[in-house]
Parts: structure tokens; C-alpha cells; sequence
């Protein structure tokens, strides 16, 4: 099982916990729609960001040893993109789903030949990056979770971050 904790952002005092049905890999704020989604071993928490309290737990069928480890939200709020590795090694593959947030409901499940390690929304480009395992490239991914582009950059990266101010896309070597 595992908590999501909620802070003060100036005093860094708890101001709630919400308790989660097992425990939590990644999360993302939604300021469209104040909610907070927390990836958990099996699926999605989703947390009403006023009341803090949980509103629903998707189970998406994940395996428990195969949890979803990071998540990407679209710039309007309206999908969720998932990535969790298909096997007990990260050569199985595995899978991008995408959920849509208003109907809370399962868009596409898309299999992926390498397990994507970090997924990151880039606003100003409307484009979702990925950053398959064990590889040194970088991924431009459709909105249906098609790959569109594969770049490759010479680097195992490791995190990516947009900067939605200068339109960069910041990527950390973790060699």
C-alpha cells in the first residue's frame, strides 16, 4: 500500500494524506481539472485535488510486478499517457496506454517494442516525448500512441523535462 502526500508549498506543512489502495510510482497535477493522478502498481488513483480525497482507482490489468512507472499529461488536460514494462525484463517491450479524462475510460493500449522509462508532454510543441529503456534514443509519439520519430542522441537518457518558456527539451545522461 502506499500514501499520496499533500503539502503547503511555502511551509512544507502536511496538509492531508490520502491513503492508496497499493503503492504509487509516478503522479500528475491537472490544473484543468483539479485532479491528481497517481500511478499505482495495478492502475491509476484519482484524487479530487480540493477535498484530497481519492475518486476513483482505475485497475488498468496491470501484473503487480509490471507497474506503471511514469505518466505524461496533455497540456489541455484531456488524456493521460501511461508506460509500463510487458515483462520481468525491460527486453519484453511494453505498453503505452492512454486514457481520456473526462470519461475516465481507456482511449488505446499500444505495445512498444522497448519499455519507455520516462514520458514527458512538451505545451508549446503539443508533442509527447518518450525515452525507451536501455537505448540512446528519444521518441516523438501521436496522439494514438503512434511512434512518429525516433531520434537517436549517442546518450542513455535518463529524465526529460520541456521548458515550455524557451521550447527546449531538457534531457539528463545517466551514464
Amino acid at each position: 500500500r502506499g500514501v499520496l502526500v499533500v503539502l503547503d508549498g511555502e511551509t512544507l506543512e502536511q496538509r492531508a494524506q490520502v491513503p492508496l489502495a497499493s503503492p504509487p510510482h509516478d503522479l500528475q497535477v491537472d490544473p484543468h481539472n483539479n485532479a491528481v493522478y497517481v500511478a499505482t502498481d495495478n492502475g491509476v488513483a484519482i484524487i479530487d485535488g480540493t477535498t484530497n480525497k481519492l475518486v476513483q482507482h482505475l485497475n488498468l490489468g496491470i501484473a503487480s510486478f509490471n507497474p506503471s512507472r511514469s505518466m505524461a499529461l496533455d497540456v489541455e488536460g484531456k488524456r493521460l499517457y501511461l508506460s509500463h514494462n510487458w515483462g520481468l525484463s525491460l527486453a519484453a517491450g511494453g505498453e503505452l496506454i492512454i486514457l481520456d479524462i473526462e470519461t475516465r475510460s481507456v482511449i488505446s493500449r499500444q505495445r512498444t517494442a522497448h519499455y519507455w522509462r520516462d514520458l514527458a508532454f512538451s505545451p508549446q510543441h503539443h508533442t509527447l516525448y518518450a525515452v525507451p529503456a536501455q537505448n540512446e534514443s528519444l521518441l516523438f509519439v501521436g496522439p494514438e500512441g503512434q511512434t512518429l520519430k525516433r531520434v537517436m542522441l549517442g546518450v542513455r537518457v535518463l529524465d526529460i523535462q520541456p521548458d515550455p518558456s524557451e521550447g527546449a527539451l531538457w534531457a539528463v545522461d545517466s551514464a
